[in-house]
């Protein structure tokens, strides 16, 4: 009998729910015989989380290829493509021989997408907030102090109060690593999928059923476990490299030895997001945010705007706005790094619990003390102290390490939480 799971399309919110739990149960009992990643719940992150659920990403200019004559079009990190079509080819010879085609949603074996670039995509994903920002920016200008421009750090703090945690904002992160594990980043921006039916909803399970009734499915899941893949739990028709396969493993390190794997992969093909890269990006997206706030309140045109010196305006702005606070520059966008990186991990849900609970309390006071006091040789001028670069497997004191170490923790209990 067709199982005909209706998730996604049922009438009300409780079918819905049911619908949902039957198409979890089954590929459950799938997930107790293969290899299927819970990309929905306990590895939802797959591919953007390291062992130390630090947020990782392919290093940024690594090159791609093409799957080849059968999809020229799609492209894919090197050993993806190589042990995809080791797959294809195997599987093909398969049917030809015996008969056994792969289920029909993906009778073609080829390949609709693999590999999207995760910088680009993350600039747009700044550019779309940017631009979701600009009704809220022309309230700052307009009020509450209408006739007056608000100085950096009255900016700054307007805008973490007023706008951060507003629910349009829900989505949105600043720093690479939010954004990696944020509803706005791509699982193909890993370069660890392979899609084969790229058109096909994920939030509707009727397909997800067809797929799973079709006489070959438990065959493709095999031949695809067997060749380094696993298959993902939410889209059956998407195969996952396994990085834990030992073909895989072999694939990769190409007759290095096998313990060290980790060590290999994450040296020549990912690269940390967090540490000092979160803590700048997120500094340089208030600045560019309070340059764009600049512009429009004295209504200047982007030619008259690149006339200027403006980063001697800024800093003589900035520095004359953090006199009204107790701290110096370097100390000012700790504060603001740690209440987005906590955030963005859902540690925080509203500006007041920064301020007030307990235990964010503490790591943002310890952020500040890791950190330090700056040196401030003449009234208005600090020398920041280095924000260090976090390095994978090496020990880091710092603030930036603290802060991602803070945040990888918490994400770590909220996945273990999802998957109960």
């Amino acid at each position: 009998m067709a199982l005909n799971l209706r998730g996604g399309a049922a009438p009300d919110p409780f079918d819905n729910h049911q619908e949902r739990k039957r198409y979890k149960a089954f590929m459950d009992e799938i997930k107790k015989v293969y290899s299927v990643i819970d990309t929905l719940y306990s590895e939802k992150h797959y591919g953007f989380l390291n062992t130390n659920y630090q947020v990782i990403q392919p290093i940024s200019g690594i090159g791609t290829i093409n799957f080849g004559s059968f999809a020229p079009e799609v492209f894919g990190l090197n050993f993806v493509v190589d042990q995809f079509t080791q797959f294809r080819d195997f599987y093909i010879d398969f049917s030809r021989e015996t008969g056994l085609r792969p289920p029909s949603l993906i009778n073609n074996l080829t390949p609709g997408k693999s590999f999207q670039n995760f910088d680009e995509n993350y600039q747009n994903s700044l550019k779309a907030l940017t631009l979701r920002m600009s009704e809220e920016l022309e309230k700052v200008i307009l009020s509450p102090k209408k006739g007056t421009m608000l100085s950096p750090v009255e900016f700054y703090q307007h805008f973490n109060e007023e706008i951060l945690f507003l629910p349009k904002m829900e989505s949105y992160s600043i720093s690479k690593s939010g954004y990696a594990i944020s509803s706005n980043s791509s699982c193909y921006e890993t370069g660890l999928y392979v899609d084969m039916a790229e058109n096909i909803s994920t939030d509707l399970d009727y397909e997800k059923g067809k797929m799973i009734d079709d006489p070959g499915f438990l065959c493709y899941v095999k031949f695809a476990n067997e060749y380094g893949f696993s298959i993902d739990f939410n889209a059956p028709w998407r195969m996952i490299f396994n990085l834990n396969h030992e073909k895989s493993r072999e694939n990769i390190l190409n007759g290095r030895p096998l313990e060290d794997f980790w060590h290999f992969y994450y040296d020549q093909y990912v690269e940390l997001t967090g540490f000092s890269y979160d803590y700048y990006n997120i500094r340089e997206f208030y600045e560019n945010l309070y340059k764009t706030y600049y512009r429009r309140y004295n209504r200047l045109t982007s030619s008259e705007m690149s006339s200027l010196s403006w980063r001697q305006i800024y800093t003589d702005l900035f520095s004359r706005s953090l006199r009204s606070t107790r701290y110096g520059p370097g100390q000012f966008w700790v504060e603001t790094f740690t209440l987005n990186r906590l955030r963005e991990v859902g540690m925080i849900k509203k500006y007041t619990d920064f301020d007030e609970h307990d235990g964010v309390l503490a790591v943002r006071d310890h952020a500040l003390e890791l950190y330090g006091r700056e040196e401030n040789p003449r009234p208005g001028i600090y020398v920041e102290n280095p924000i260090s670069t976090g390095i994978v497997g090496q020990p880091d004191s710092g603030v930036a390490a603290y802060i991602t170490s803070v945040s990888g923790q918490f994400l770590k209990r909220k996945m273990e939480n999802l998957d109960q």
